[in-house]
């Protein structure tokens, strides 16, 4: 039996927010961006593998379009001052004698406080990102930690928009082989957070290289089951060498994996990805013993910029596509390396013969996470997977600084061709609510149609290539 306690319920005012406008993924299938995968899968082939890391992946080949397609509808409005929240639950877990701490962050639709100053318990908590850290139990109540997982809720509140998954990458050959028949059905994508709806999916997901990344690895290990199947012995090689895939052969969970343990007394099948404050207060009375309400703008360290003094989201400017980058994918890289808060300096207009230099400030991390590794796990991840398709591989020179928070008012400082100065141009980053202005999310059934063409384009171009290097050298593969 699990025994889960609310620790505490942390809500922050934060102020009014610029109006966000979505600018999905698109992939080019160009001659050059094609000739560097298959360079990236003959140079994985010579190190004896069939797999390619994110930093593997051509800068151009995915990144959010440069004009955005439509605006992010969130509930209440962008004007609106609200709460953001962390719920901590600690989780005692007697079937793997480990101790979970759930780290649950979110927003509400505006600050909701009776005439007593006392939190209304009908204001709903859209829930954005869960972090779960999982340690193994020792004596004295002293835990090793064992593993991470970070999730983030995918959703919109505008019915048209639907959402490009790992799962839509998938031969249907290959699904067909697991546990979930079917084909992929594009119907499934769709969601409404303001209905309580969404879809849990990995944080690591909503990064673009991550995403190519792991569709080229699906691909590949098609090939690699195929071609192991026609030409070498059952017995001659290592089944574990195989990418897993299974995560991915079914459809979408409904469900953040950390809401159960949110879930009111009574409740059999709690799917909901929002809560009330009621349904907390439902789980635990005394919740409201253990709720915490402040305001960004008196923390003395606040350093905020007022939305109106920041660029437009509907400006098509290189600066705007780097600000959604910055946006949407650190955040993500932020949730699933442990941390709440960071400051990233950058520049790669240097001169001391570095590429560029690159520092995190400030780092805060979830629970007891050691702030100086994981703050340099988030670093050394930014470098492989998001600053080359900020920088397009460095022949884009730009400085930007950024205050990043999963909780908190985000800004970035961005400067083409210069340092960062007083000229610079300032985003006002809603990291508070990635999960509904994700470039995952696309505007419409048409843009989802296309981008899966382009997606099948590129996987007979990675199979191709895979098949050619697989009959040239298997012995790599196999001794």
């Amino acid at each position: 039996m699990n025994d889960a306690v609310i620790e505490s319920v942390s809500l922050m005012e934060i102020p009014h927010s610029r109006k966000y406008y979505l600018r999905p993924y698109d992939v080019s299938v160009s001659v050059e961006n094609l000739n560097d995968l298959e360079a990236s899968i003959v140079d994985s082939r010579n190190r004896g593998n069939m797999a390619i890391n994110p930093a593997d992946i051509p800068a151009g080949l995915i990144m959010p379009t440069a004009t955005p397609t439509k605006d992010v509808p969130i509930p209440g409005t962008w004007e609106a001052t609200r709460y953001t929240f962390i719920i901590k639950v600690m989780e005692d877990n007697a079937a793997i004698q480990s101790r979970i701490e759930h780290y649950i962050t979110g927003y509400t639709e505006e600050t909701e406080l009776s005439y007593a100053g006392s939190v209304d318990p009908n204001m709903i908590m859209y829930i954005n990102n869960v972090m779960q850290i999982v340690g193994r139990k020792r004596l004295y109540d002293i835990n090793t930690i064992l593993h991470t997982h970070a999730e983030t809720n995918i959703g919109a509140s505008d019915e048209n928009i639907t959402y490009l998954r790992i799962y839509d990458t998938i031969p249907s050959e290959l699904i067909e082989q697991g546990d979930y028949t079917g084909g992929l059905t594009i119907q499934a994508n769709r969601m409404s957070v303001l209905d309580r709806g969404g879809r849990a999916i990995s944080a690591e997901e909503t990064v673009g290289t991550n995403f190519i990344s792991s569709a080229v690895n699906i691909w590949l290990q098609q090939v690699l089951a195929t071609m192991t199947a026609e030409h070498i012995e059952t017995n001659t090689y290592d089944p574990d060498s195989i990418i897993d895939v299974g995560q991915y052969r079914k459809a979408p969970t409904d469900m953040l994996s950390s809401i159960q343990v949110l879930k009111p007394s009574g409740a059999y099948n709690y799917i909901s990805n929002s809560i009330t404050y009621a349904q907390l207060v439902s789980k635990d009375p005394s919740v409201p013993q253990k709720t915490i309400i402040s305001d960004y703008l008196e923390q003395p360290e606040s350093n905020f910029i007022m939305p109106e003094n920041c660029e437009s989201w509907k400006a098509s400017t290189q600066e705007a596509v780097i600000a959604t980058i910055i946006s949407e994918q650190m955040p993500s890289i932020m949730l699933s390396s442990g941390l709440i808060t960071a400051g990233v300096i950058f520049t790669n207009m240097t001169t001391d013969g570095e590429p560029f230099h690159l520092n995190i400030t400030f780092p805060v991390t979830f629970g007891s996470l050691d702030a100086s590794i994981f703050s340099t796990i988030f670093r050394n991840r930014l470098i492989k997977e998001v600053i080359p398709s900020i920088t397009q591989n460095n022949t884009i020179p730009v400085s930007f600084t950024a205050t990043l928070s999963l909780v908190a008012p985000s800004t970035a400082i961005i400067q083409i061709n210069g340092p960062v100065g007083p000229e610079s141009t300032p985003f006002n980053l809603p990291t508070f609510n990635t999960g509904m202005h994700s470039s995952v999310l696309l505007p419409s059934m048409s843009y989802h149609h296309r981008l899966r063409q382009e997606l099948g384009t590129l996987r007979e171009v990675v199979q191709d290539t895979a098949t050619s290097a697989f009959q040239q050298q298997p012995e790599v593969f196999y001794g």
